[in-house]
């Protein structure tokens, strides 16, 4: 009967850790500094929270005016006012490839995960 219970409880806790789709889930504070370091308090498998920091340049990129997911990187050469949000949507004014200026988000929960309290690269969808 207890080999059963600890069963059950250590499903639950798996269960509950792989529900975490991205850092956004299990963290709280975010914030954009020098315009590509996205920085915050993520959330352990214990419940302790951890600051972090993350190069989004590495990461993101501008194509056309459209922020996209890219190891190539490299957005903030050509976007300026950008902000993050608690959900973690980047957003910056981006050039299109003929110069005009362009509001553009992405989600970068699409590709950030929270990995034990710290920022891990990994696509989730």
């Amino acid at each position: 009967m207890k080999f059963v219970i600890i069963l059950l409880i250590t499903l639950i806790c798996a269960i509950q850790y792989l529900t975490i789709k991205d850092a956004s889930d299990s963290g709280k504070d975010f914030s954009l500094r020098y315009n590509i370091y996205l920085e915050g308090q993520l959330k352990d498998r214990k419940g302790a929270y951890h600051f972090d920091r993350i190069n989004l340049s590495v990461y993101v990129a501008n194509n056309d005016g459209n922020l996209e997911y890219n190891r190539a990187g490299g957005y903030e050469n050509t976007c300026s006012n950008c902000s993050i949000n608690q959900r973690l949507i980047l957003s910056c004014d981006c050039k299109t490839n003929d110069g005009k200026l362009k509001r553009t988000s992405i989600r970068i929960g699409t590709f950030m995960q929270n990995d034990d309290g710290f920022f891990a690269i990994g696509r989730s969808n």
